[in-house]
């Protein structure tokens, strides 16, 4: 497992051992707040753009589209069709990206989101003030279950 946080450019898990042997086989550049990857495609958040990525080739990433989102993209969980995005102050966003080259977004849910965990037809978002369990069964109009 590699982590490497941007902010201090420092690596840490199994690749700051010294015996390990590691070696990058691909690169997008700018700066990376979240990841989840699915089949053959990553999807990045970038600031506030959602960008999703071919790698089939781990070492030649290809970009399949970009998607700007309200805020940031502060993390990223794939269920399905279905990119959900925690957009800070701005909620979480439900991106339909059964098609990568077009993703569409489909609704949204205003509040506060920093994490996003899916478990079936439910978004488990995490803030600074606590857990919201979100419906999300109707990706264009998301429901808040319980917090």
């Amino acid at each position: 497992m590699l982590f490497f946080d941007n902010d201090y450019r420092t690596v840490f898990g199994a690749a700051s051992d010294p015996k390990v042997n590691m070696e990058p086989v691909g690169h997008f550049g700018g700066k990376t707040d979240a990841v989840d990857a699915a089949g053959n495609y990553a999807y990045v958040g970038q600031g506030q753009d959602l960008l999703i990525l071919d790698i089939t080739n781990p070492s030649s990433p290809v970009l399949m589209s970009m998607s700007m989102t309200k805020r940031l993209v502060g993390d990223i969980e794939i269920s399905g069709n279905y990119a959900c995005v925690a957009n800070g102050d701005n909620g979480l966003s439900i991106i339909d990206i059964s098609n990568p080259s077009s993703p569409t977004i489909k609704g949204y849910y205003a509040g506060s989101a920093r994490y996003v965990s899916v478990s079936g037809n439910y978004a488990y978002v995490a803030d600074l003030n606590g857990l919201m369990i979100i419906d999300i069964s109707n990706s264009s109009s998301p429901v808040l279950k319980g917090s």
